[in-house]
């Protein structure tokens, strides 16, 4: 049941009978082959967009993998989704769970990672050989992903929006990567995100904060292809090469600042959302989930990754927890210390159960998330989560640090390219490459491989509809 109440502003001009009209193609849309979809989405002009929901310590198994209504292993269209998935147990039918999936392209990578984090960190979005022990060797999938969409120009303001939520102090979790060793740290205040996104309302003149701003870039970007070209005589054939491949990036950032806040779905959300920024974790979930929401329904870009940092302890405050409980003195090594798979703290039931309580904090933000992205509706009566796929990843699969049979799964169909509502559990062993090369394909990328080679097999079999 797709819900719209929370954005009224959004459908202004669409009367109740339209609306209904509008939700009901949508849903004669679904009988439709795939390619039929996409071209009456792109008829109406809905983007197909990609988000990467990333969190930490990887999950509790036995409360996360499905089981069948008679308790056994779940099959594809027969499961019931465990007690970590139920604050969004109501888009089971939005979700793709999988299972068997792997981080194969670490197995013989001659660099050692920094830690046991980095082991899983450095390969998670960017799935080839290290570039040293804390660095990724290669691009990450979202950036691969938002350099393709743009490749023949800006088609968005921005190409990616990274949001880490977490300290701004924090410089342990890049996961963004533009090339072999490039990281870099998503953006951490969210009024600064607003900001960068909706501005302030213009005065009566149209020059508000922003608008000044703007004007400025574009005078400063607009002047470098002149300074470039009185010094390229001095420089070598490929240094020269270099230096128009940058002025021609220049170019594009600048045609970029033009593009405007567009589609049926766009309004920008009240500031108001802002109030509840702070210390408060999950009110800062709700906060980055309503701005990646809105960001994509107005097309502002097609790419971007909520990172969400490890939690602090204030978080399982409110279930007992305190530091040094159980013999472990911080939540850290509580995720550790109750793994499944390594004994220790898993004898004890509070314990695994403080630790299930941990990785539900990550579930509901999930579910805001996803409630933002299914509130608002499309052109096609049908919401941005429909034309959207997210994937819930992050840097191991448990507390061990174990890299295999990660706690993955998607949501939303990229407006009907993945066929939702199922448990995959491949019966061998999947790398988490042909999970990329499928989530590219359904943005309209033809790949057949990504990262490392010898381990990527092609689109992950079982996911297109």
């Amino acid at each position: 049941m797709k819900r719209f109440s929370s954005f009224p502003s959004i459908a202004t001009g669409l009367n109740p009978n339209r609306r209904t009209l509008l939700r009901g193609l949508g849903a004669l849309g679904g009988l439709l082959p795939f390619h039929l979809r996409e071209k009456q989405a792109q008829a109406q002009g809905i983007p197909t967009r990609f988000v990467v929901y990333y969190t930490y310590h990887g999950t509790q198994p036995r409360s996360w993998f499905p089981r069948n209504a008679a308790g056994g292993i779940g099959t594809e269209n027969d499961f019931e989704l465990a007690s970590i998935m139920q604050p969004f147990a109501q888009w089971k039918n939005d979700l793709l769970i999988l299972d068997n999936l792997n981080m194969l392209s670490t197995v013989d990578d001659p660099t050692p990672p920094a830690n046991s984090h980095y082991a899983g960190q450095t390969h998670s979005l960017a799935p080839v050989n290290r570039a040293s022990g804390a660095k990724p060797g290669g691009i990450s999938i979202d950036q691969f992903i938002a350099q393709e969409l743009n490749k023949n120009g800006p088609v968005t303001k921005y190409k990616s929006l990274d949001f880490f939520g977490g300290s701004c102090e924090t410089k342990y979790h890049d996961i963004n990567s533009v090339g072999p060793g490039q990281t870099y740290t998503g953006e951490c205040q969210a009024k600064t995100a607003y900001t960068r996104l909706f501005g302030s309302a213009p005065s009566a003149s149209g020059d508000g904060p922003e608008q000044t701003a703007l004007k400025f870039r574009r005078s400063v970007l607009a002047g470098l292809p002149d300074e470039f070209n009185a010094i390229k005589s001095s420089l070598s054939a490929a240094d020269k090469t270099k230096l128009d491949a940058h002025a021609q990036a220049l170019r594009d950032l600048e045609k970029s600042l033009l593009l405007p806040a567009t589609g049926a779905a766009c309004a920008r959300p009240g500031s108001e959302i802002l109030t509840a920024a702070g210390d408060k974790t999950e009110a800062n979930f709700e906060v980055w989930a309503r701005l990646t929401a809105a960001a994509l329904a107005c097309d502002l870009t097609r790419v971007a990754t909520l990172n969400f940092d490890e939690l602090p302890e204030s978080v399982l405050s409110g279930v007992g927890w305190t530091p040094g409980k159980f013999g472990a003195p911080d939540l850290h090594e509580l995720a550790h210390g109750t793994d499944e798979r390594s004994g220790g703290l898993f004898l004890n039931p509070e314990a695994m159960e403080m630790n299930r309580q941990y990785h539900l904090v990550y579930a509901r933000a999930f579910a805001k998330l996803l409630k933002a992205l299914d509130e608002i509706p499309e052109a096609d009566g049908k919401s941005v989560l429909d034309h959207t796929v997210v994937l819930w990843a992050g840097e191991i699969a448990t507390g061990n640090h174990g890299l295999d049979r990660l706690p993955w799964l998607l949501a939303g169909s990229a407006g009907g390219y993945f066929k939702t509502g199922r448990y995959i559990r491949p019966g061998k062993t999947i790398a988490h490459n042909d999970l990329f090369v499928s989530i590219a394909n359904a943005m309209g990328i033809p790949i057949t491989t990504f990262g490392k080679a010898s381990v990527c097999k092609g689109p992950m079999p079982g996911l297109k509809a």
